[in-house]
């Protein structure tokens, strides 16, 4: 129920940062999917709502018109009034947000949103692609476990799992799942390797199953201290650099 009052909140904000036109609640009600099968009077109370809550939120709405003589009766936010300015953010902060990131694009959320601007364009609207830039996040996560593992460092539990190596062997892992990380465009996720008692750097595309949480909740406290892409330099050492000769034809 959460995520779909989050996906119409957000479907609202996508469609009045979108366009410079003013939209008016029916052009609203027949982009944004889940406004349609409302009647009219239910429509009104939840279009209502979801703008008080907007606004609530600081993001300053407008109301008016292209028409000078016609009523104020369209809406839309402008991209200057609700961009952020620069901001400076540590490495641990920009990891933190780069995760929570990934969880809107990987989720529901994008495709109600494409689904939204879609709809823009088949009324007649003009839609601006540049104010979405604003709330797009910037890391795309693509593998399966992802979600699973960190509801595993969430809770503090071990996870066993069917894993790959570069050889192409597989094995069951039981790990203490301590820390998910990014490095060179690749996901990883570190932590206690309890078959070999020793901290190890396991990386996502290699899971050959779903991680499965196994013993009691809150069964250990990660360390914050371990230099986990040191680690997986070491682990996943690329081959050094080749020099090679090309022939190539004249022309």
């Amino acid at each position: 129920m959460a995520l779909k009052k989050n996906e119409r909140i957000l479907n609202l904000l996508f469609a009045l940062m979108s366009t410079k036109q003013f939209l008016t609640k029916e052009q609203l009600r027949q982009i944004i999917e889940v406004y349609r099968p409302l009647s009219d009077e239910a429509f009104e109370r939840q279009f209502e709502r979801d703008k008080e809550q907007l606004r609530a939120l600081g993001v300053p709405i407008e109301t008016g018109s292209h028409d000078p003589w016609g009523p104020a009766d369209g809406y839309r936010v402008s991209r200057t009034e609700i961009e952020l300015p620069d901001i400076d953010l540590s490495g641990p902060e920009a990891a933190i947000v780069a995760l929570a990131g990934q969880v809107w694009q990987d989720s529901s959320m994008g495709d109600a949103v494409t689904t939204s601007l879609t709809k823009l364009k088949t009324i007649g609207i003009d839609v601006e692609a540049e104010p979405l830039r604003v709330l797009t996040p910037l890391v795309k996560v693509a593998d399966d476990s992802f979600e699973d593992i960190l509801n595993a460092i969430q809770s503090c539990r071990a996870i066993s799992f069917s894993y790959s190596d570069a050889r192409g062997g597989t094995s069951v892992r039981k790990l203490q799942a301590w820390q998910l990380f990014n490095w060179q465009d690749r996901w990883y996720v570190g932590g206690l390797d309890l078959d070999r008692d020793e901290p190890r750097v396991f990386r996502l595309s290699r899971f050959a199953s779903k991680p499965k949480e196994f013993g009691p909740p809150n069964a250990y406290e990660p360390p914050s201290d371990v230099e986990w892409k040191n680690i997986a330099t070491q682990m996943f050492k690329t081959g050094g650099t080749h020099k090679a000769t090309l022939a190539v034809s004249k022309g």
